[in-house]
């Protein structure tokens, strides 16, 4: 293993479209086991709808840029933007007591990728937020 792809998208519906794809083909021609697949879909999916829904002002263009890496044990996931900062690790975890159409934006989507990784790093680097997702590969 330990192959790579880059997948650049705009910042719309279609761009998130076009990249579940890509991420999902390239994954399964890693030969990725179902369940490592569907964690990593999940994880881009929920980081992307999040940049689309609060990083960008309305009608801004932007570009979202996935790159996956494989190793033997692990699935590599860093997505990076040029929308407005903001640190997802700083979200507080969303609060279960309350009904679901009170939560906080973001909250439930970033305790998802929370939980289906072992580990996320955030940063700022020229403009861009990046975040870093490690998903350990499973058997099954």
């Amino acid at each position: 293993m330990s192959r790579r792809v880059q997948i650049t998208i705009r910042n719309n519906k279609e761009g998130l479209i076009k990249l579940t794809r890509r991420v999902c083909g390239f994954l399964e021609s890693e030969d990725v086991s179902d369940t490592s697949c569907y964690k990593a879909n999940l994880v881009v999916e929920e980081i992307v709808t999040n940049v689309l829904k609060y990083g960008y002002e309305e009608e801004q263009k932007g570009k979202i840029c996935v790159k996956i890496r494989t190793t033997k044990t692990k699935i590599h996931i860093e997505c990076s933007d040029d929308g407005r900062k903001f640190d997802p690790l700083s979200a507080c975890p969303p609060d279960w007591v309350k009904r679901s159409e009170e939560l906080m934006p973001g909250g439930v989507g970033i305790h998802l990728v929370r939980q289906m990784s072992d580990s996320i790093q955030y940063c700022r680097e020229q403009g861009r937020n990046v975040l870093k997702v490690c998903v350990t590969l499973s058997n099954y």
